[in-house]
């Protein structure tokens, strides 16, 4: 029993403007009322914005196969993130 957080864009013209936060915040706030328990995502490397939305709301990689670590870790220097 669990949902997906997944396709969160804007308009380039509106980037900046805490409008990702603020529609990944508020699907995640619907799935936690809705009674899931499990709430995922999927996303690439090179989507830094949402990587750090993601970061900035608890979400934790899941490391489950080789070399995945140090691609994290490259994503953390990008977004100079300390996990």
């Amino acid at each position: 029993f669990g949902g997906m957080l997944g396709w969160v864009a804007a308009a380039p013209q509106h980037a900046g403007r805490g409008l990702g936060m603020a529609a990944s915040a508020a699907a995640v706030r619907r799935l936690i009322e809705a009674g899931y328990r499990d709430i995922f995502l999927l996303t690439d490397d090179f989507r830094l914005p949402a990587l750090k939305i993601y970061l900035k709301l608890g979400y934790e990689p899941l490391l489950f196969t080789d070399g995945m670590k140090e691609r994290w870790e490259e994503v953390y220097q990008k977004l100079n993130w300390h996990p």
